[in-house]
Formats: structure tokens, C-alpha cells, sequence
């Protein structure tokens, strides 16, 4: 078992003779709350386990390497239909995943997401590798709303209207009087004793956010009593204890007849929860995005190197020259000048690329941007303009005019650029007259497109269909994540991200993200 304890989860080899990338991108890895894992294909025992593990379920790593540890910590009513469906997946898929329940030290569930990843050796599954990630607070917040849902159908009776609207908190307005009568666990919900919460307009909008008071205020005054119809909003309340919960609010006007509404049904539900998961999947997506990036570092020494090679030369030469003209017995003033000149244009270049690299390198949290597709590209051209050359290749672009903005986080969509770039460099090693073509252009009215082709082998028509799944690649040193991790990111931000072959030889890979709406073009 110490032989199989060593084991990578990105390789067979054992973890010594992992290389410094492979190294580093499960240092990072660990360092996130997912658990990555390598188990015996036959046995389901496993034969490496991340440091993670440990909080997981409160078990000691030692724990976790026993014979038929993971079945035996499956939940009782979760067992049958896990192995059932895993056995079914082993026959037909590469990659697949599960949802289900672990028994912690505790003897606490714990739900787990599990992307699990089959490697085969002459056609039958032999190992299998995955990420096993925590989603107990998700699966208490579904079962949050189904409690909520069941709560509602019990005030039907009083108030029909609110069948519809799906929440657990119920509150009659008089605008009139400015009274608001509570149905549902409004103090309990909130922390306060039984009728202690305010029962006034006035009382319930102070413990709204004030960055969200106003803005709800509006929307109030200009759906429902200028146009007359129900509201949907997400704000948050200020609880008892000072701290905020992300509320749900649908508000509809009682049917008053012509005149301006003053009475209104409204439902409250409580998506704290829901919110806290969201945000957590966000943050395990942009910590899995940024060990990529952090691990692309060293496809970018060899172009970093190159590129700064260049303007430091420059400066040297150009300050050993300066020397020369002002040791003249009459210094050459002019000349001098123009020799300093070039010393702080070269400064500047290698300032730049420098300070590109460290934007590419640096965790933040994503954010939403009018940018400039365009201009990105060119920028990350610029940052690998220096392997490019190093391998001999040939760079062809075509950059549609006047292009409207899209809207995304710019250094996550560089980061996109980069792995295309990479990739179409690797499939062109050895081959003759290498060339890359790269084309932004728009795509009807609601899309950007940007493409990136090689003369290359091509892809494999099996590949194509499951490249942008995870730990799926064709690089022996590759850790098969590049691609989806794209994936993931152009999802987010509403795109698509797909692969095709050219006739003759050579691949494309495309990415297209909608326009921004606002756009003045």
C-alpha cells in the first residue's frame, strides 16, 4: 500500500519523479476545497488521496487508503444506486459524474459533487482519477426551498394569490394605513422574538440594505404602481444579529379596480443559502481557472526570456554608446539625446511586457467588462510573440473593423487566448512551414468570434467530441484540464467554445461571445 499511497493523481509515476508543473498545479490544487483522488478501477480502492480528504469527512488520510474505505463510507440509501450507476459508466464513458452522500467521523452526510475520469488499458477500465467536491450546503438549500414550497401550499386557503409566487413568508401591505400584517415565521426567521420584528412599511424598509433600498423603492413605484403588474426582486434584510440575508421578494397589487393599488400581497423567501452555494461554485471554478493560468508560466518562459532579451540588449548597447558620445572631447549632445530616446522606448517595452504577464498571473476576482476582442488578442499575441518565433511560426490575422464590445472579464479571456495559442504551437512541432491564422469577426448581430488555426495534424474525430471535458488531452506531459477549464469560463460569460477540423490538415478551434447590449455600435 506505501507504493500505491505515492501514486499521482495526474499520473502513474510516482510523485518524486512528478515535474516541477505537475508539482505546482497539485500544490495549488490542494490548496482549494476539492479533493482530487485516484483509485483502482477494479476494486474502487484508492491509491491516491489529496491532503484535502482530511476535512472532507474527518478521517485521517491513512483512513481513506484501507480496502473498500470509499464503499463502506457510502450512505446506506445512496450505495445501491452509486455502484450501480458507476458499473454502467465504466462500460460506456471516459468521463462521468455523480451526486451522493458520505458518512463523515461524525456520522454526519456529507453530499459530494464526483467528476470522475476512466483511463483504459486495452479496452477495460484501470484507473480512475477525479475531484470529489463538497455540496452539502447546495443540497441543504434545495431542501430549504422544497420545506419552503410545502410551507406555502398550507396558506393557500387565505391567499391564493400567493400560489403562484412559490415562497414562505407572506405579508399583507395597506399602503393606505401603512400597516403590514406577517403570515409565515417572519421573527423567527430573522432572529427576534414572537412579534418583534416591525409590522409598518417604514419599520420593514430600515432593516432593508441601504444599497438596496432605493433601488427596490423604484422598481416598486414603476412596476407596480405606474404599470400596474407584480415585482420580482432579490435584496437583502438585516437580521437581528446586524448580519444580512439575501431575500427573495415577489409583490403583487390587489385588485382594487382602476384607481392606484393600495393593498398588496407580498412573499418573502429566504435564498441565503441558495446564494452562499452559488458563490462557492464560482470560487472552486476561479480557483481551478487560476491554477491553469498560474501552470501556463512555464509554456510562457521560453517567450518571456525572448522578449526581454531583446529591449535589454537594446539598452545596453544603446547606454554603452551614450558612454562613448559624452567621453568624446566635445560630447555629441544630439546624438546623445536620440541614443536616450531609444533607451526609454526599449524600457517601456520591457515594462510592458512584464506588466501583461503579471495581469495574466495574478488572482482576482473575475469581473464584467466592456472590452475590445480585438485589441485582447493582440496583446496576447505580443505577450507570446517570442515563443511564436523561437518555433519558426508564421502568424497570419484578420480583425474585422468597427466591432462592438463584448462583456467579460478580460484576463480570464486572454487566458482562453493563451491556451488556444499554446495548443495549436504543440500540435505544429515538426511540421514544415509552420502557421497559425487568427480571425476575430463578428457573427451575425448577437456574436464575437474568435478563431485560431494551425497546419497541424489535426484533431482525432474520437477526440473532438470529448476534447473540452476534463482530464481529456493528448500531450503525455499535459494535464488535460487547458480546455475545459476554457469551457468554463466562456460559459460563464454566456458563450460557446467549440472544434472542427480543416479540410486537408490543420484544426480550428472558435469561441463566440454575445455583444454587449449597451454597445454604441
Amino acid at each position: 500500500m506505501a507504493s500505491s499511497r505515492s501514486r499521482s493523481a495526474f499520473g502513474d509515476s510516482a510523485a518524486a519523479e512528478q515535474s516541477p508543473r505537475q508539482k505546482g498545479f497539485r500544490r495549488l490544487l490542494e490548496a482549494t476545497r476539492i479533493v482530487q483522488w485516484e483509485a483502482d478501477a477494479s476494486t474502487r480502492d484508492f491509491t491516491y488521496v489529496g491532503s484535502q480528504a482530511e476535512r472532507l469527512l474527518g478521517y485521517g488520510l491513512d483512513n481513506w487508503y484501507e480496502p473498500s474505505f470509499w464503499k463502506s463510507h457510502l450512505h446506506p440509501d445512496d450505495r445501491e444506486r452509486v455502484l450501480r450507476l458507476g458499473e454502467m459508466a465504466l462500460t460506456v464513458r471516459d468521463v462521468y459524474d455523480l451526486e451522493y452522500r458520505l458518512v463523515a467521523a461524525t456520522g454526519q452526510s456529507v453530499w459530494v459533487h464526483d467528476v470522475v475520469a476512466v483511463e483504459r488499458v486495452a479496452d477495460r477500465p484501470a484507473v480512475l482519477r477525479g475531484f470529489l467536491i463538497d455540496i452539502t450546503k447546495r443540497k441543504q438549500a434545495e431542501t430549504m426551498a422544497i420545506t419552503s414550497q410545502v410551507r406555502l401550499r398550507q396558506l393557500i386557503d387565505r391567499f391564493r394569490i400567493a400560489a403562484t409566487l412559490g415562497a414562505d413568508i407572506i405579508a399583507e401591505i395597506d399602503i393606505k394605513t401603512g400597516r403590514v400584517e406577517w403570515f409565515g415565521q417572519i421573527d423567527e426567521a430573522l432572529g427576534y422574538e414572537s412579534g418583534e420584528f416591525p409590522r409598518t412599511i417604514e419599520g420593514w424598509a430600515d432593516q432593508v440594505h441601504p444599497e438596496d433600498r432605493e433601488r427596490i423603492q423604484a422598481d416598486v413605484e414603476r412596476e407596480v404602481f405606474e404599470r400596474r403588474r407584480g415585482l420580482s426582486a432579490e435584496f437583502r434584510i438585516r437580521a437581528k444579529n446586524s448580519i444580512y440575508r439575501h431575500w427573495t421578494l415577489q409583490l403583487a397589487p390587489r385588485p382594487e379596480g382602476p384607481q392606484r393599488p393600495i393593498m398588496f400581497v407580498a412573499v418573502c423567501s429566504d435564498v441565503t443559502e441558495q446564494v452562499i452555494a452559488r458563490a462557492e461554485a464560482l470560487q472552486h471554478r476561479d480557483a481551478l481557472a487560476h491554477v491553469a493560468r498560474v501552470s501556463s508560466l512555464g509554456e510562457l518562459t521560453a517567450t518571456l526570456a525572448h522578449e526581454l532579451n531583446q529591449p535589454l540588449a537594446a539598452i545596453l548597447s544603446n547606454a554603452q554608446a551614450a558612454v562613448r558620445l559624452l567621453d568624446r572631447a566635445t560630447p555629441d549632445v544630439r546624438q546623445t539625446r536620440d541614443v536616450l530616446r531609444d533607451i526609454i522606448s526599449d524600457d517601456r517595452r520591457a515594462s510592458g511586457i512584464i506588466r501583461r504577464l503579471r495581469e495574466m498571473m495574478r488572482r482576482d476576482t473575475p469581473t464584467r467588462e466592456r472590452i475590445d476582442l480585438a485589441q485582447m488578442v493582440r496583446e496576447v499575441r505580443e505577450i507570446m510573440r517570442g515563443g511564436l518565433a523561437l518555433r519558426g511560426i508564421t502568424v497570419l490575422t484578420e480583425f474585422s473593423e468597427g466591432l462592438p464590445s463584448v462583456v467579460a472579464d478580460r484576463i480570464q479571456i486572454q487566458q482562453v487566448v493563451v491556451n488556444l495559442l499554446t495548443n495549436a504551437m504543440q500540435a505544429m512541432d515538426g511540421r514544415p512551414e509552420p502557421t497559425l491564422k487568427v480571425t476575430v469577426r463578428e457573427r451575425g448581430r448577437g456574436g464575437q468570434v474568435v478563431s485560431v488555426a494551425d497546419n497541424g495534424p489535426g484533431i482525432a474525430p474520437p477526440m473532438l467530441e470529448k476534447m473540452f471535458e476534463p482530464f481529456t488531452g493528448s500531450r503525455e506531459d499535459g494535464l488535460g484540464m487547458g480546455l475545459s477549464i476554457s469551457r468554463s469560463i466562456i460559459h460563464g460569460f454566456d458563450g460557446r467554445i467549440w472544434a472542427t477540423n480543416q479540410p486537408g490538415s490543420g484544426a480550428v478551434v472558435s469561441f463566440e461571445l454575445p455583444v454587449d447590449s449597451g454597445s454604441d455600435q
